[in-house]
């Protein structure tokens, strides 16, 4: 890998969405958003006007990128279509800042190591060593990465290099599959479908879908059958249907539904309140309403009921509803919908609403990085005591201090040290050790 400078870049930043495309048929983009660096949340992040369509590639934006500090970013941007659906993230890489290098660029440094690690990061100089002829440019060097003791699964190979400066580069990675699959010496033959089912909009698991019983030897996908539609909500729906000789992939058909809602959602809103969530909902009329279902989701995508609030069945009058969740499952964000249950049984949800707690970072934090002589370390859980060591480049042990109780930040004076490149490792009182570097200026 080459040593590489990072050219200045101006504010804001123009960025140009590509790759939101769904296939035909398929519900309308309504929604984009971005963020910078730290994830905030399915629709909590900054809005990106759009005229809502099945196609946005080519729609192009202006990041604000005023309130940033100097350094490397990531740029995430991401859209949601009119069935509630988001898509995966889209992201660039970034630099803010300039460098002032006069008249003529400094000579480049020869690399003089390099080391790799699997999945977690030891801390930088901590990673397994790479053996390399030192130079300038070492994009040709290859190496054996030991990954016997690896479980079975996907993983992450990282590889870094520093050169003579101190100066280490960013991590390279490359993403791979450990384990095999044991088919026995032939593969088995395709058998006959003996049975289909098929759902809409929401997956109730493999086998719980409506049934159909398949012709005998049916072995192609020429089989035509009625879906019988329940009672969905008006808007954009998708159909589901998979096929029986061990479970077919799942294909889908996105479709629009026109017809009466059984209960007309004036607002949904929460707020977090301590450690508790406090969700609010009001209807302006209801038709054969059961109850509703409260439903909790770490990530936005797969919700589980946590409770439920009691309907009014069939009412013209609005009705105001509050429930408490008193335990939000992690640090961080929670998100939230509504499953309204007919009394016929049949389920119409609510969009998704995000509530943040913040008890802490969610990982080691280290700030301002460079330093004039002030360092704040964040600390993402509640520890009983914290060893803070202070290393040189050489590896040289400058200071070392042990905190009781230390909360969730740390407050470091470093003005005693030069300036330079340094390396604070962290010892956590259930044993873990972080290394993070940073710069006496």
């Amino acid at each position: 890998m080459k040593k590489r400078l990072f050219p200045f870049l101006v504010l804001p930043l123009v960025f140009q969405i590509c790759g939101f495309l769904p296939a035909a048929g398929q519900a309308k983009i309504v929604q984009a958003e971005y963020y910078l660096d730290q994830d905030p949340g399915f629709g909590l992040a900054s809005r990106i006007p759009l005229t809502p369509g099945t196609i946005i590639n080519g729609l192009a934006f202006t990041a604000n990128l005023g309130s940033i500090a100097n350094g490397v970013h990531q740029l995430h941007v991401r859209a949601r279509d009119s069935a509630g659906n988001w898509s995966l993230n889209s992201f660039k890489t970034f630099y803010v800042g300039s460098l002032n290098l006069g008249n003529n660029l400094p000579a480049q440094a020869n690399i003089l190591q390099a080391e790799y690690y699997v999945d977690q990061d030891p801390g930088t100089g901590l990673g397994s060593p790479i053996s390399l002829t030192p130079g300038t440019d070492i994009t040709a060097q290859t190496f054996t990465a030991n990954i016997n003791t690896l479980a079975n699964g996907v993983h992450q190979l990282h590889v870094r290099s520093r050169d003579g400066n101190g100066e280490w580069s960013l991590n390279s990675f490359k993403t791979f599959y450990e384990g095999s699959l044991n088919l026995g010496t032939n593969l088995p033959p395709a058998g006959n479908l003996i049975r289909l089912e098929y759902f809409f909009d929401t997956d109730p698991g493999f086998g719980k879908g409506t049934s159909l019983t398949l012709p005998a030897n049916t072995v192609d996908s020429n089989f035509n059958f009625n879906a019988v539609f329940p009672g969905l909500d008006s808007g954009n729906h998708i159909l589901y249907v998979r096929a029986l000789d061990d479970w077919g992939i799942t294909a889908s058909f996105a479709f629009t539904a026109n017809g009466a809602l059984p209960v007309t959602l004036v607002s949904f809103y929460g707020e977090a309140v301590k450690h508790t969530s406090q969700l609010y909902w009001e209807t302006r009329s209801e038709q054969d309403n059961a109850f509703f279902a409260v439903e909790r989701s770490p990530d936005g995508i797969y919700f589980q009921a946590i409770g439920q609030v009691p309907g009014n069945g069939t009412t013209t009058l609005d009705h105001r509803y509050h429930f408490t969740d008193p335990s939000p499952s992690i640090q961080g964000i929670n998100y939230y919908r509504l499953g309204q249950t007919d009394l016929d049984g049949r389920v119409h949800y609510s969009g998704v609403i995000a509530l943040r707690f913040d008890r802490g970072p969610l990982t080691l934090q280290l700030y301002p990085n460079p330093t004039t002589g002030s360092l704040h370390l964040g600390i993402p859980t509640s520890e009983d005591r914290i060893l803070i060591a202070v290393y040189d480049a050489s590896g040289k042990l400058m200071f070392s201090r042990q905190y009781g109780q230390p909360g969730n930040r740390l407050d470091l004076d470093v003005t005693g040290l030069s300036g330079g490149s340094y390396i604070l490792r962290i010892t956590r009182s259930r044993g873990q050790t972080n290394s993070i570097p940073f710069i006496r200026q």
